[in-house]
């Protein structure tokens, strides 16, 4: 368990230059994908609420229950 902490604060930071997340494409004219504004933090839990159902149905849908 050490051996993999040790590890991981080894690991190298990763260079996002003006990028917000890894998953933020570099090419230009390519749009990524925000969260919406939010004006508190309970329409931000519904936005998370609504989300978890989709995927929920989604595997449902696929038989996956």
């Amino acid at each position: 368990m050490f051996e993999a902490m040790e590890t991981a604060k080894a690991t190298k930071a990763i260079d996002l230059n003006d990028r917000i997340s890894i998953y933020q494409p570099t090419q230009k004219d390519l749009i990524f994908p925000e969260l919406p504004p939010f004006a508190n933090h309970a329409e931000y839990r519904q936005h998370l609420r609504q989300r978890l159902v989709a995927a929920c149905h989604a595997f449902a849908v696929q038989s996956f229950d």
